[in-house]
């Protein structure tokens, strides 16, 4: 069947669907539950009407009474039944996800440096997920939700306990190269530093000077912006924070959001820790 007539079908399903006995509802079809009718079946046999039968009005009035009150006391029976057989099948998976490994969220205290999960688009049909950090925990809200600091750009972010994990004991010492680790070689495994910046005039782009790890300073070469920007985000970030100079600022300017580039990636917040 073409695409187009599967609307033509969709009445059909439904009605099967509310015909069918539900799980989730012990056992009883969804037409049942709602109205009190029993459920059809493929089986059933088509009934004829018979010859006419003369009834009084209130006859009528007290048959339509009776039959209220009769679907009336059925359907609360019903009800209480499917409420029970419900309330012990949520039990049953919340004790079965109580003891799944891992499902206890970690504690964490103010001060605390943990490693922080993301998700960033690996191409236009998957997603790729990745640990960066070290972050420091700043805020608890709850057992669920922390506020982390990135160590580099001082950007706060709102994550989830089971996006994070203990990377050490909120007594650990901050050094120097501490930082540069957390700056290099959490955030990319290339580029060492960025040195410089410029503007190309006949690209009508920025251009920032790399420092590429493991190589001499004369080896250093000019790269775009943009890609510096998407592959080591948070070292670009810091670069424009504490650079000096009218090209690092109309650079950093470009970048924020409703900037030349604001449009295209998020310099605050899309791409934090990225």
């Amino acid at each position: 069947m073409a695409t187009n007539q599967w609307p033509e079908i969709v009445t059909v399903m439904m009605l099967v669907l509310n015909q069918l006995p539900s799980p989730s509802l012990g056992g009883v079809a969804p037409v049942t539950a709602m109205s009190g009718r029993p459920a059809m079946s493929p089986t059933d046999t088509m009934m004829l009407p018979g010859g006419l039968v003369s009834v009084t009005l209130q006859e009528v009035a007290d048959k339509q009474i009776s039959n209220i009150s009769d679907a009336q006391l059925v359907m609360d029976q019903m009800h209480k039944q499917l409420s029970s057989v419900n309330a012990a099948k949520r039990a049953k998976s919340r004790k079965l996800y109580e003891k799944q490994r891992g499902v206890e969220p970690a504690q964490f205290v103010v001060g605390d440096y943990v490693l922080y999960r993301d998700v960033w688009a690996h191409s236009r049909a998957k997603l790729r997920t990745k640990w960066f950090g070290p972050a420091e925990v700043v805020k608890v809200t709850s057992n669920w939700l922390y506020d982390v600091r990135n160590l580099i750009t001082g950007d706060v972010r709102e994550a989830h306990a089971t996006k994070l994990k203990f990377y050490a004991d909120c007594d650990l010492h901050i050094a120097s190269d501490f930082m540069d680790h957390v700056a290099h070689n959490s955030e990319g495994y290339e580029v060492e530093d960025i040195v410089d910046a410029r503007y190309n005039s006949r690209a009508k782009s920025f251009e920032v000077k790399i420092k590429w790890r493991g190589l001499q300073d004369v080896e250093n070469s000019w790269e775009p912006a943009d890609n510096i920007a998407e592959d080591v985000p948070v070292l670009f970030k810091a670069f424009c924070r504490r650079g000096a100079g009218p090209i690092v600022k109309r650079m950093k300017k470009a970048y924020e959001p409703g900037g030349l580039m604001g449009e295209v990636m998020s310099f605050d917040e899309g791409s934090w820790g990225k």
